[in-house]
């Protein structure tokens, strides 16, 4: 599920409805003021009256005032005679969309991909690298030689990838900061890369050092 939200809206229904119908109209103009949504995305609306009588109901889709609705969720139910004209709703957070957010302590399941989009670092003699925005990232060598400098953001067992590509020259070196480790293999030796040529490096955070282990030789 995916829910969208917007600051306290509400409305009245413009005519009623009855228990059973899929659709409501609110005042003219007052569908501006709720969330913008598209299949999947949904909110939820609360009807009520003086008596305390709610009903929540599924928004799937707003078409300027008009609204269309799955009725009588989350165990409220519609009344009988349906609701007049001039009943409020708005739209509230209620349980099941607070219990949708990811908990930080249980497992989940995405039926979408989940990453981080890849970033792009700026080619210079010393090339820096902040972790917090660019944890995916390229960088492509445009000199003879570059000093990729110790980065900044690390977070113990975090993974952070880097993927050197040679310019159209090829043969272009770079070398690593102190706080790069690559074991016993040693860094790598991109200047043996050709034109065009892509490197890949994977980096897993520990001990505050970036160890690097690399795959070399992709033709793009």
């Amino acid at each position: 599920m995916s829910f969208k939200f917007a600051n306290n809206p509400s409305s009245k229904l413009l005519s009623a409805i009855s228990a059973t119908a899929t659709g409501l109209v609110s005042l003219a103009g007052d569908g501006a003021k709720f969330p913008a949504i598209t299949s999947p995305e949904q909110f939820r609306i609360t009807l009520f009256d003086a008596q305390n009588i709610r009903e929540i109901c599924r928004v799937t889709d707003v078409t300027g005032d008009t609204f269309s609705v799955l009725r009588s969720q989350e165990g409220t139910t519609a009344p009988i005679a349906g609701w007049p004209a001039g009943t409020a709703f708005r739209l509230q957070l209620t349980k099941e969309t607070l219990e949708a957010f990811l908990q930080l302590d249980e497992e989940h399941q995405f039926t979408e991909q989940q990453g981080v989009p890849e970033t792009t670092l700026t080619y210079g003699a010393t090339i820096p690298w902040a972790l917090k925005t660019n944890q995916v990232t390229f960088v492509t060598l445009t000199g003879t030689t570059a000093l990729l400098s110790n980065p900044t953001g690390l977070i113990n067992g975090f993974t952070y990838i880097l993927s050197v590509v040679q310019d159209g020259a090829g043969g272009r070196a770079l070398t690593y900061g102190t706080d790069y480790d690559f074991g016993a293999d040693g860094a790598p030796d991109h200047s043996l890369r050709t034109a065009n040529q892509l490197d890949i490096v994977t980096f897993v955070a520990r001990n505050n050092k970036m160890r690097g282990a690399y795959q070399l030789g992709f033709t793009l």
